[in-house]
């Protein structure tokens, strides 16, 4: 786990040396153990910790080292193949790497080091592109090719590790982080006004290549590039992998069970690799609990750390369930109870270190667990992230899975669907036939039914930079599967994306490596194989296939949760709480920039502070781009 950089200058010293050691300072939380630089110029290359003035390069490469893996020297990065064709940079961890190891060496390759660094050079090295096919990991890399003057750019399936860019006719930047690439002053901070209207309306983020400036990408998930280094071309991200034309199995409920159970045992034992300890994030639902408990099967003897965040309100306390996994697996707990009082002055440096507008305050309970790790000399968590988006964990899923059932069963049994759903899960089901029911009207009486819900969102705006209408999500085609469709769409674009980001800056903001074991391809291709009802069943039981399939692992109380809280922080009370910090935001001469009605969000504030108005996620959003441009000196 690492911090990557580095440029192409198409047009010689566009990027200047300068440039490059202000990317490495400026991800430097990312690899506090190590940094190093690559450069290439013609036939010179050069490995080192030190710059010099005057060195002229075409192709640039930083690196800050967090040590996970081969603590020693020879995990040094940047790293080059022994006949120094092939240079790499690379964050993240390939945890099947000792597999391939061997399949290399059985090929006749020698390695030097017990890094998996070293074999991703050797597998690009040996299988080219198709590489990626064999990996099982999270990653971001690129590898120069000097033969070819190439520099090959990729990212795990899931997004996991993030992969910036930025790109015109004299030079192509990349960077794990935004604030990389603002640190050079030739990429502009201008503001993509649909991307601010997307977030500002509807709370979107990270659902495309497309960023909140103008000036800078996203690199996708479960992409390529070969970006030639010689001269400047479109970037042109090409797939590897998807979730298209998966064919449904002819498989028993207790076969997918026990099939998943294999799977995600095996997930856990190469997840829990590392050279350093290992700890997890336990919430006490289902998801982190099967993480830690199946470790605890695998390394019964090892200590396992477990930190948690508890609010400071008993109703949404989870510390009940989080004791009965801790004495199941004899942990180390750890607590955390942010407080109203350290709200305000952390709330900003987490806007800071997000580098993009975030949906709201439970990113605070996030960062303070990572913040508990840190303190604790952990380096490695291992965390639940992932499950509720593919074994359709969250409540909207019932709608989805309601309309497959009338298309494929009939009224009878969507209605059989609606009544079985359990009260617990206080579901209103009057709505969720309202949702679904619209799912199977015409795609423009859709929209226009979508766009009168956030018509609401917009009556802070000037002028519009986007239309309901114009939104929309490339997908597989599903047919009547609605359910798939959701989960695709939420792994894919709307939803994982933006959590994967959260987990990523807070974590690195401590240095800390998480990994999320149920985020593998082989996991998600056999469940997206099942038959829905599989997936979510008849009778309304949402992750039975984890439940059935891990019940050896975990005490029966978490089995048997169908409540879900989460990281929920108080903020309606905290916001209005806080009407200093407000007042500050909304009176900053930076506002008439953005082209939004300052006096009426004003006027709306004043009717939340005085119960004239409820709080909702919106009023967060506000809050937090104009504090976020302001800290950026983003304009638009």
């Amino acid at each position: 786990m690492c911090g990557i950089g580095g440029a192409i200058n198409f047009k010689r010293s566009e990027i200047s040396l300068e440039t490059i050691q202000n990317i490495g300072s400026a991800i430097e939380h990312r690899g506090p153990d190590d940094f190093g630089f690559y450069f290439a110029a013609g036939g010179e290359k050069v490995l080192t910790r030190e710059i010099k003035d005057g060195f002229d390069f075409n192709v640039a490469f930083l690196h800050r080292r967090l040590s996970i893996l081969d603590l020693s020297e020879r995990g040094w990065q940047p790293m080059q193949t022994l006949n120094k064709r092939y240079t790499i940079t690379y964050n993240g961890e390939v945890y099947n790497y000792i597999e391939l190891r061997d399949l290399l060496m059985a090929k006749g390759y020698q390695f030097q080091t017990e890094t998996d660094t070293e074999v991703i050079l050797y597998a690009y090295e040996t299988w080219g592109v198709k590489c990626l096919e064999y990996f099982n990991g999270m990653f971001a890399f690129a590898i120069h090719d000097t033969v070819k003057n190439e520099v090959f750019l990729a990212r795990d399936p899931f997004g996991i590790k993030p992969l910036y860019y930025a790109v015109n006719n004299n030079f192509f930047l990349f960077c794990s982080e935004i604030k990389g690439l603002v640190a050079e002053t030739k990429v502009n901070k201008k503001i993509n006004a649909a991307k601010l209207q997307e977030y500002l309306a509807y709370g979107w983020t990270n659902h495309s290549s497309e960023t909140i400036y103008s000036d800078i990408c996203e690199f996708p998930a479960a992409h390529y590039a070969i970006i030639p280094a010689a001269k400047s071309e479109a970037i042109k991200p090409k797939p590897y992998w998807s979730l298209e034309n998966i064919e449904v199995r002819n498989i028993s409920f207790q076969d997918a069970a026990s099939r998943v159970e294999e799977i995600f045992y095996n997930n856990i034992k190469i997840h829990l690799r590392s050279d350093v300890e290992v700890g997890y994030t336990l919430s006490g639902g289902l998801d982190s609990s099967s993480v830690i408990c199946i470790a605890d099967k695998i390394l019964p003897e090892r200590k396992k750390h477990a930190f948690s965040y508890i609010p400071n309100y008993e109703e949404k306390s989870e510390k009940k369930w989080i004791d009965i996994v801790n004495a199941k697996v004899g942990s180390v707990p750890y607590f955390t109870e942010p407080s109203e009082a350290t709200f305000i002055s952390e709330i900003e440096k987490i806007i800071a270190l997000q580098d993009e507008p975030f949906g709201g305050t439970s990113i605070y309970a996030q960062y303070k667990v990572f913040e508990l790790v840190k303190e604790n000399n952990i380096k490695v968590v291992l965390d639940g992230q992932g499950a509720d988006e593919i074994f359709a964990g969250y409540i909207h899923y019932f709608s989805d899975r309601a309309m497959s059932i009338l298309q494929k069963d009939g009224i009878n049994a969507y209605i059989a669907f609606i009544r079985k759903i359990d009260p617990l899960l206080n579901v209103s089901k009057l709505r969720l036939i309202l949702k679904g029911v619209a799912k199977i009207l015409p795609w423009d009486m859709q929209k226009r039914l979508e766009k009168r819900y956030l018509s609401h969102t917009e009556r802070f705006f000037e002028t519009k930079a986007i239309d309901a209408n114009d939104i929309t999500f490339t997908a597989p085609n599903f047919g009547d599967n609605y359910l798939k469709a959701s989960l695709y769409k939420r792994l894919k674009h709307v939803g994982l994306p933006w959590l994967l980001r959260y987990q990523d800056r807070n974590s690195m903001a401590f240095s800390i490596e998480g990994r999320v074991p149920f985020l593998t391809k082989d996991l998600t291709e056999f469940v997206f194989s099942l038959p829905e009802d599989y997936i979510l069943t008849n009778d309304g039981y949402t992750k039975q296939l984890m439940r059935e399939g891990l019940k050896s692992y975990l005490p029966q109380e978490i089995l048997k949760r169908k409540d879900k809280i989460g990281f929920e922080t108080p903020e309606r009370k905290w916001i209005k709480n806080s009407s200093s910090w407000v007042s500050e935001i909304l009176n900053s001469r930076n506002n008439s920039h953005f082209g939004l009605k300052i006096n009426e969000l004003k006027a709306e504030f004043t009717k939340v502070f005085t119960n004239k108005a409820n709080y909702t996620e919106e009023h967060w959003r506000y809050l937090n781009f104009l504090r976020w441009a302001e800290i950026n000196k983003a304009t638009l």
